[in-house]
């Protein structure tokens, strides 16, 4: 009896316990799943305070913006601005809230969003696109409201007070607020970095392009406005030499520097400018400077004189040269080398429109001022032996230059774009001893120093050492065949084919058959293997800034043509950090535009390109890419620097 009892009980104990298991289960469940729709209606709060506060954030900045842009650059007046930087200071604000609401939710999402399905995983850019958008809205607010003293500066004015001339004191005032920019320029760069390889919505995207192109100019435009008023004498007395290059006498840096002048600055304010011919500039033979070897040997030249001082391709290293010899010529101390050819003042032109040359009854246009400067200084009648025959430059200058300190607002900023053309073109390189501003023109390489890019590099220097201006009737095409080796180097032949187009001599050239001393810039680390076409091989190769210049002589008669080969091998680390095939080649300043063929050779496979070399140009492709056509690029805008991969 005993016994069968304890069976029952035995029997029953599994089924109560089961049945308390059963209930603890539904109680865990019943509170998983209000936890569940706790979180739920949480995160659907949450989601939508973030989203209310994002798009008012977007709201704001796309007013702000509109304002901006809705008035041309000229006609921007403070109460413009002011208005702009309350609403970018709204944008700051509304992005910071959605951040903070957000919490340590989005770093999380960062971590670990990549584990969601699908779209959801664009999850993970939300916190670092809200930075972004937080630090974008906060430099805008401060240069929109930093910049007001310069609006006020442009606005109006005439003679000395012009606009050009106020601009030095006005960014003196906006100092405080261009550092700041420019700090918050360097988070917004971090936070752009953070969103690299995270899955982004479609319409992101464009967005962060369009930053990535213009990154390089706000970079630049902030390092000029901060260094400018001390490059205008705010600090103290500053002296500039604008060289004039003639390139139907090509230099190395753009051409023969036929004369100089001296621009003094003080205090925001011109204060001298002073016009020499480069021959009167001579250095006295107590202290004259041994002319480079091959200067000696063409043209008999025992010491080097301003006039061939722009021997070195690197525009900063001859301008330390021309600034050298002018001070001991003259015993003034140089803040700072410009070089320009004529085609400047076209450029300039464009932007200021007709200019009137009283002294000689002209006019000159966009259209005709080279032909007009070419026609006085080397076509007139009685040129050659006419002591005086460039005082047309000189009163060319002073109208031009009256011109700018007259000019408004609208005028100026029209210039701007013509400007950086030519730049682009380097019809104009400078080359300054500020730091910053030396390191800012560096990196929008307009100062004319040989670019040290990532990848494979060409350059063609030719240096005319006939007594005659015989480069514009020389025809020059590039063929350039590279072949990648198994260990990543490569095997490089460059053809440089000269014509010569002219046929007898005249005033200005005495002498028909034209002689180059040619100088081919290769990435360092190169060997030579062959060259052929160069009369004379025995110049020993140079060094300029981490480039190997591969020297040689060659002599193209009239209505000849010749060419010179060189083959060289590359080390594998020129295409270090490059995905695929990348080439820059760098026009030299004051060339002709040269025809340039491109083939790049890999696993049996070739890309070709064709082009006319006007300026910096980048062929590229990809080693993957099927046998065609390679990518053809502008080398020398803003928007082409690779600020992000």
């Amino acid at each position: 009896m005993a016994t069968t009892r304890g069976l029952a009980l035995a029997s029953r104990a599994p089924v109560g316990a089961i049945a308390s298991r059963r209930r603890r289960f539904r109680r865990l469940v019943l509170v998983a799943l209000v936890l569940l729709a706790g979180v739920t209606v949480y995160a659907g709060l949450l989601a939508r305070d973030v989203w209310q506060e994002t798009m008012a954030g977007q709201a704001a900045l796309r007013q702000g913006m509109a304002i901006l842009t809705g008035n041309s650059h000229s006609s921007l007046r403070t109460d413009h601005l002011t208005s702009a930087a309350m609403d970018f200071q709204s944008a700051e604000r509304s992005f910071a809230a959605a951040r903070s609401r957000l919490g340590p939710w989005g770093n999380l999402a960062v971590t670990y969003g990549d584990l969601l399905p699908g779209r959801a995983r664009q999850l993970q850019a939300v916190a670092p696109l809200l930075d972004f958008a937080r630090e974008a809205a906060g430099m805008a607010a401060t240069l929109s409201q930093g910049l007001r003293p310069v609006a006020l500066a442009t606005q109006g004015g005439a003679g000395n007070d012009s606009p050009l001339l106020r601009i030095g004191p006005a960014l003196e005032q906006a100092q405080p607020s261009l550092i700041r920019a420019q700090r918050q320029l360097s988070l917004l760069r971090a936070a752009r970095r953070r969103l690299i390889g995270l899955p982004l919505p479609g319409s992101i995207a464009p967005l962060l392009a369009s930053f990535d192109r213009q990154e390089p100019a706000l970079s630049l435009a902030l390092t000029i406005a901060r260094g400018l008023p001390a490059l205008l004498g705010a600090e103290g007395p500053r002296s500039y030499l604008v060289i004039y290059q003639d390139s139907a006498d090509l230099r190395a840096t753009g051409g023969y520097i036929g004369s100089a002048a001296l621009i003094n600055l003080n205090r925001g304010r011109l204060s001298q400018i002073d016009y020499e011919d480069s021959k009167e500039l001579q250095v006295p033979p107590s202290r004259s400077i041994p002319a480079p070897a091959p200067l000696f040997y063409y043209e008999d030249f025992g010491s080097l004189e301003l006039r061939d001082a722009n021997f070195w391709p690197d525009f900063p290293t001859s301008a330390r040269q021309i600034a050298h010899i002018y001070q001991m010529v003259t015993g003034h101390h140089l803040d700072g080398v410009v070089a320009v050819q004529p085609p400047l003042v076209s450029d300039l032109l464009r932007g200021l429109g007709p200019l009137a040359v009283p002294d000689f009854h002209e006019v000159v246009t966009a259209a005709n001022v080279v032909e007009r400067i070419e026609y006085y200084t080397h076509d007139s009648s009685g040129a050659q032996s006419n002591p005086h025959r460039k005082r047309f430059i000189v009163a060319l200058n002073h109208a031009l230059l009256r011109a700018l300190l007259h000019a408004g607002a609208a005028r100026l900023a029209g210039l701007l774009p013509h400007l950086q053309s030519a730049f682009a073109d380097r019809v104009i390189v400078a080359s300054v001893a500020d730091p910053p501003i030396a390191q800012a023109l560096s990196q929008a390489h307009w100062d004319g120093s040989l670019r040290t890019d990532r990848g494979d590099y060409l350059a063609i220097f030719d240096q005319n050492v006939t007594d005659s201006k015989l480069n514009p009737f020389i025809d020059e095409r590039i063929e350039y065949d590279v072949q990648r080796r198994p260990d990543g180097g490569l095997d490089s032949r460059v053809t440089i084919t000269y014509h010569s187009r002219i046929r007898h001599t005249a005033v200005w050239i005495p002498r028909t058959d034209y002689q180059d001393y040619l100088r081919v810039a290769v990435p360092t680390g190169s060997q030579v293997h062959d060259q052929t076409g160069y009369i004379d091989t025995f110049w020993p190769d140079e060094m300029e800034r981490d480039r190997r210049l591969v020297a040689g002589y060659v002599e193209i008669p009239p209505g000849a043509t010749r060419s010179v080969v060189v083959s060289y091998s590359e080390p594998a680390s020129t295409l270090s950090g490059i995905q695929g095939y990348r080439l820059l080649v760098q026009k030299q300043p004051g060339s002709p535009p040269a025809a340039i063929t491109v083939r790049a050779s890999a696993w049996g496979k070739t890309w070709v390109a064709h082009a006319w070399l006007v300026r910096d140009t980048v062929f590229s492709t990809s080693w993957h890419a099927l046998p065609g056509t390679m990518r053809v690029s502008d080398a020398t805008t803003l928007e082409g620097i690779d600020s992000f991969p």
